[in-house]
């Protein structure tokens, strides 16, 4: 109403919003018409695409959490058949077979498997689903997701009602606050006619103010929730199926833990080796006896097998929702049996009984085999056989059973009889025998029946008895091979070949000197026929050979003759002799003209002799070369000129070479040295690359096989020094080996070897450079000083080879103190560089304390250097010190710990000083000190008082003093009552 008019259209009296007025009742009004908002949505959602043919389910379960969880209603499509697999999306299918409780499966497909079927698994789940989908399976796929708005028939469904009353309660108050806050913007009076109008009953006013709109949204509200408890009864709900969840409010998680196995299918009686007619299938349970959804590994075994065997196409059997079904299973053996179930820790499960009977004939089988024997005798083992049926199983049968030799080669088998007619299922023959040695198989038939072959049958000769050449060897010249091979064969008594590898040696009948040569003698050959190689005789003659093996009877092979050959060869028949050098072998060389066997070839050829290996050495003889006399060349005079074992070689034109046997010449008595290897340069200090080796030789500079001593030296040192390991050396047959030569300094030199009275050797000239730098050395060291002052002698330091040659200084050298003891070195610089590449020259050294001392020079990797010790004194007396201050204690007492005090110089060394040094309160505060001598005359530096105490209690410190030495003051120390 406004203030300034006098309108007569003003509101007055009491409104109808005014008992609803406030933030508060506005904020709760305002969500709940949002809350009925969003579940007439949801319900929207929910309802409207059915029109399109979709279908509408409420999910029961949460494995396929977090995207879609218990209450959802997923809107489904139904897929055409020529669909291709909806791989990674999500489908409904039937539960399958086994599962703990029936409905439709809400599952994403993961995969394929190789024979076109699908696998499946909750998006929550750790594993896939147990049962594989086949495509045909698939009902529909999911398009959209509503979520929460079936939560109500969920709740409704799984007796949940707790949630469903909240819900109701929530809702119900919504639709209450909204009711009572009516419309957001009452219309004011249309005229001033209306405040006349008599007054309306306030429920009345209420309904009037009531919005079309939230009486449209009541009605829907109540209508979803009636159609939702309707549409979805507890038995139509889609629900979410796997073997393994990890989610508690799974509702179709399988049966409980599996505890047993049970035969649902027990196996039926059969024939040995047919499949069974009703084939075992085995249970995997839980307590309560529910089949569980396990895909554990089942094993089938016969209970008490007593020789038979269990066969299954597969064994062992993975189970499918807890269900192991076998097949092809059979039993071998005639018997009655129980199958043994068993998978992992679970009790086993035994099956009924049943019988497996023996069947209808089937087969030939061997059960005893054919033994071995010799030709024409009965086997060892006759052979007996068996008509069986499939299993293994003899039959009650009189068949007929014929024995032939499955590959005859022209043997023969021969038994008392054959075919031979069963008795009782068994064919046992006797008698048999094989005409011919070799390996045989027996085939064993019967009408009708799967034939048998035995296993190798071996037939040999008679024992072996005798040798026969069946080749005899043909004449040849000497030392050539025969132009016919001797063959041998060994036979039985009856002359029959005997196979096995006997031995057979090969021998002249009579030698007459002359030697069989074979390629292998003696020797063997499994079949018992030896064809001998490479035999030759190389003497001329006519001879026969003998054939010899053990026991066995020898044979000799028709005679042949050796004739001499063509010359090929020359051959030394004289013997070999010892001789000293240059002198006349005792015994002269002979060299015979010789065919291939070594026969005499008469003829006249030139023979000409040579030392084999001359080594220097030179052979002299009267004649060389020498014609032969009747094929021999008969040399004189025959020499040689150095010592040593040599061996002589006879050549004449195209003939084979000779070489005779060792000639051992000596040398003379030792006269001389000499040096046969010399010492070749090195380094100063370091070991000849090539050390010297001294020879003990006679006069024609052979060497003397005797041990004497020999002693090398420098021939000019000229200040060097030589060091060998050893020195002198004893010489080993006439070898002196030195070893670890070395010269210090560099120059060139020659060494001289010495040993008695013998001719002394020198060495061929060799130099010695200088090496590279290997160690430091002090060529300057400090003499004696006083603490703090310079050295008088600045510390030098060279830098040398290993023999102490100078090298050229390079780089930075360092000098410290070897054992410091708490003193310290200072030089104006410390590390120096090399000074003019000769040294390194260190200046302003000092030390500070009192005490004998050696430096210690280090420069990389190069040997250190220490100097010779030198001594630091004291320098002069400059103050006092408390070497000992006193403990306190009480008054007019004497201290404890009486005061020592100490004469120093500049740098803290005791001063051997005598003067005398007084002491005092730094702060007497009235008190008096006492001593029994104050002052008190220094003994080597020291002064050590006595009896000193004070009159009165406080805290003080001493001062010391003496003449204008700087006073020293000890630490501070209480005096009590």
């Amino acid at each position: 109403m406004s203030l300034d008019s006098g309108s007569t259209d003003s509101m007055v009296g009491p409104q109808p919003r005014a008992a609803r007025a406030g933030w508060g009742f506005l904020t709760i009004a305002t969500l709940s018409r949002a809350y009925l908002v969003l579940v007439l949505a949801l319900g929207a959602c929910a309802t409207l695409p059915m029109v399109t043919g979709l279908t509408g389910s409420i999910v029961q379960s949460g494995s396929m959490e977090p995207l879609i969880s218990a209450g959802d209603i997923v809107l489904s499509e139904p897929m055409e058949e020529d669909t291709p697999p909806p791989l990674g999306l999500v489908v409904s299918f039937p539960a399958p077979a086994g599962s703990a409780t029936e409905g439709t499966v809400l599952h994403r497909v993961v995969g394929a498997n190789e024979d076109g079927s699908l696998i499946t698994a909750g998006d929550a789940n750790q594993s896939v689903d147990s049962s594989a989908l086949d495509r045909t399976d698939i009902i529909s796929q999911a398009r959209l997701l509503i979520p929460w708005i079936g939560l109500p028939a969920f709740w409704l469904t799984t007796a949940a009602t707790a949630p469903l009353v909240l819900w109701i309660l929530v809702s119900a108050a919504a639709v209450v606050i909204v009711v009572l806050d009516g419309p957001a913007n009452p219309r004011p009076p249309r005229s001033p006619r209306s405040q006349r109008r008599p007054p309306r009953s306030p429920g009345r006013k209420r309904l009037q103010r009531l919005h079309a709109a939230e009486l449209v949204a009541l009605g829907v509200i109540s209508t979803l929730i009636a159609a939702t408890v309707v549409a979805v009864p507890p038995t139509a709900v889609t629900a979410a199926f796997s073997a393994t969840t990890i989610m508690a409010g799974n509702s179709w998680e399988t049966a409980g833990p599996a505890t047993q196995l049970v035969f649902t299918t027990a196996p039926s009686g059969s024939t040995g080796g047919s499949a069974l007619p009703g084939q075992p299938v085995v249970t995997i349970r839980n307590a309560a006896g529910e089949t569980t959804s396990s895909t554990a590994s089942v094993t089938l075994t016969l209970t008490n097998a007593a020789g038979a065997t269990l066969a299954c196409t597969t064994n062992p059997v993975s189970a499918v929702a807890g269900r192991a079904a076998f097949a092809g299973c059979r039993v071998d053996r005639a018997g009655t049996y129980t199958l043994t179930a068993s998978s992992g820790a679970l009790p086993a499960a035994v099956s009924t009984a049943f019988t497996i009977q023996t069947g209808p004939a089937a087969r030939i089988v061997y059960t005893t085999q054919p033994g071995s024997a010799t030709v024409n005798a009965a086997f060892a083992a006759q052979p007996v056989l068996a008509v069986q049926d499939a299993g293994g199983n003899t039959v009650a049968s009189t068949a007929a059973v014929t024995l032939a030799l499955t590959s005859a080669a022209g043997a023969t088998l021969a038994c008392t009889t054959n075919p031979k007619s069963a008795v009782a299922g068994t064919a046992t023959f006797a008698g048999c025998k094989i005409s011919r040695p070799g390996s045989y198989t027996l085939t064993a038939t019967s009408a009708g029946l799967t034939s048998a072959v035995s296993g190798t049958v071996s037939i040999s000769s008679g024992p072996a008895s005798r040798l026969v050449f069946t080749t005899s060897p043909s004449g040849a010249t000497g030392g050539t091979t025969f132009g016919t091979q001797p063959v041998v064969a060994v036979r039985d008594a009856g002359g029959n070949a005997v196979a096995g590898a006997t031995p057979i040696t090969l021998a002249l009948t009579t030698p007459a000197g002359a030697t069989l040569t074979c390629a292998a003698n003696p020797a063997s050959n499994a079949t018992g026929i030896v064809s001998f190689s490479g035999c030759l005789v190389d003497r001329a003659g006519t001879y026969t050979v003998t054939a010899s093996s053990g026991t066995l009877t020898t044979a000799v092979s028709a005679s042949f003759t050796v004739t001499v050959g063509p010359a090929t060869k020359l051959g030394f028949t004289s013997a070999t002799s010892t001789t000293r050098y240059n002198t006349t072998f005792d015994t002269q060389p002979q060299v015979a003209i010789q065919d291939a066997g070594g026969n005499t070839v008469v003829s006249t050829g030139a023979v000409t002799l040579r030392l084999t290996t001359a080594g220097g050495a030179t052979l002299y003889c009267t004649t060389n070369p020498r014609s032969a006399v009747s094929g021999v060349a008969s040399f004189s005079g025959c020499r040689i000129d150095k010592a040593g074992n040599y061996t002589l070689t006879a050549t004449s034109g195209t003939l084979a070479a000779a070489v005779s046997g060792t000639y051992s010449v000596t040398p003379g008595p030792a006269t001389q040295l000499a040096f046969s290897v010399n010492p070749s340069g090195a380094s100063g200090g370091a070991a000849f690359s090539a050390q010297p080796t001294v020879l003990v030789q006679d006069a024609g500079g052979n060497t003397a096989s005797i041990a004497v001593a020999v002693t090398l030296s420098l021939t000019t040192p000229n200040g060097a020094t030589l060091i060998c390991t050893a020195n002198p050396v004893s010489a080993q047959s006439g070898v002196a080996t030195f070893s670890g030569c070395a010269v210090n300094r560099a120059g060139s030199y020659t060494l001289r070897a010495v040993s008695g009275s013998l001719a002394a050797a020198t060495s061929a000239t060799f130099t010695v450079a200088t090496g590279p730098a290997a160690r430091l050395v002090f060529s300057a060291a400090p003499g004696t000083t006083t603490s703090g002052t310079t050295f008088a002698t600045t510390p030098s330091v060279t830098v040398q080879d290993a023999g102490g040659n100078a090298v050229a200084a390079s780089g930075q050298a360092s000098l410290a103190l070897t054992s410091a003891a708490g003193a310290t070195l200072v030089c104006a610089a410390n590390p120096v560089s090399a000074s003019s590449g000769v040294r390194f020259s260190f200046t302003g050294c000092s030390i500070d304390k009192a005490g004998t001392y050696t430096l210690t020079a280090t420069s990389g990797a190069l040997a250190s250097a220490v100097s010779s010790s030198f001594t630091i004194t004291a320098g002069t007396a400059a103050k006092l010190v408390f070497i000992a201050s006193p403990s306190g204690g009480t008054v007019n007492q004497v201290w404890g710990t009486q005061p020592s005090v100490g004469i120093q110089d500049a740098h803290g060394n005791t001063v051997s000083s005598s003067a005398g040094i007084t002491l005092r309160l730094t702060t007497p505060g009235g008190a008096t000190l006492t001593c029994t001598s104050n002052p008190r005359a220094a003994s080597a530096g020291v002064a050590t008082f006595a009896g000193c105490r004070t009159n009165r209690s406080a805290t003080y410190t001493l001062t010391a003093a003496s003449g204008t030495l700087t006073a020293g003051v000890s630490s501070s120390f209480t005096i009590g009552q």
